[in-house]
């Protein structure tokens, strides 16, 4: 339960300020799961880096889908 508490606080950190400041959320996202990961020791540390970014680009996928349809 306290990991979902961290991804929830870090996703609204990350819309809080891509909405104030016009930043994509990657520049919020993946430096703070390269972290969490590596504290959680839950992934190989080779590896790290790799699901971090992966899992951004998989957040973008669905921002992207949702905006294109608004725009419809």
């Amino acid at each position: 339960m306290p990991e979902l508490a961290v991804y929830l606080l870090l996703g609204l950190a990350s819309g809080t300020l891509g909405g104030m400041l016009g930043i994509g959320g990657g520049v919020v996202i993946v430096p703070a799961l390269i972290i969490i990961f590596e504290l959680t020791s839950k992934h190989p540390i080779s590896e790290v880096t790799v699901i971090a970014v992966a899992t951004s680009m998989a957040c973008i996928i669905f921002t992207s889908l949702s905006a294109a349809i608004t725009q419809m």
